[in-house]
């Protein structure tokens, strides 16, 4: 209970502190920086009885706004892959512009080296764009003994999406483009519910399957 007063304090300290720098409702308005995933967060409260001393790993940080900077301020390491140079490069300035404690790294998970373990790894609509035998293998590597993955897979829609090519209402929208992300999903599903070296919770929200990994 602690920690889950401790994550909604810091929370709204944050977000007062970017709205007092920077005006008004900028939070919301200019950045659109969120808060973190509240399953996300239940999740991993429910799982570990300390997070201050645990190292995570996100995959696929994308320009760190998603909830990934507040998140790094609650744990001892927090590293965020990116693999696409300018969209890390942005993530760079939004984590120096809000004084955030990722560290960053300009590649895919696949070819990631390090010599820290990670307790916690997280995918955040990015596993469908890695190849899934060699991902999972890293993530057995990488993953402490009592660790936790959580793996935000969307739902196979044709809506709701950042690229318009994907959106079925919009004029942009390219269905040969529609499928293959489609069929990425469905694999990333299909090998989830079979994987063999570690427990597998699934659960199904408005717009994602989320799957919760543990040894």
């Amino acid at each position: 209970m602690y920690y889950k007063e401790y994550i909604k304090t810091v929370s709204k300290y944050l977000v007062k502190k970017i709205n007092n720098q920077y005006g008004g409702n900028y939070l919301t308005k200019q950045t659109k920086l969120r808060l973190p995933n509240f399953f996300h967060l239940e999740t991993i409260l429910d799982h570990f009885d300390t997070i201050h001393d645990k190292n995570v790993l996100e995959v696929g940080v994308g320009n760190g706004l998603n909830g990934s900077i507040i998140l790094s301020k609650l744990f001892n390491l927090y590293t965020g892959l990116e693999p696409i140079e300018h969209i890390f490069n942005i993530a760079e300035e939004n984590c120096k512009k809000f004084e955030c404690d990722i560290e960053f790294i300009n590649e895919t998970i696949e070819d990631f080296k390090t010599d820290n373990e990670y307790h916690l790894i997280i995918f955040k609509n990015s596993i469908f764009f890695t190849d899934l035998d060699k991902t999972i293998e890293k993530i057995d590597n990488l993953l402490t003994k009592d660790g936790i993955v959580i793996i935000d897979n969307p739902i196979p829609k044709p809506s709701g999406w950042g690229s318009n090519k994907l959106n079925e209402d919009s004029k942009e929208f390219d269905p040969e483009i529609w499928n293959r992300r489609k069929d990425e999903l469905e694999e990333v599903d299909k090998v989830l519910r079979n994987i063999t070296i570690f427990n597998v919770n699934k659960h199904e929200l408005r717009r994602s399957n989320i799957y919760v990994l543990t040894r």
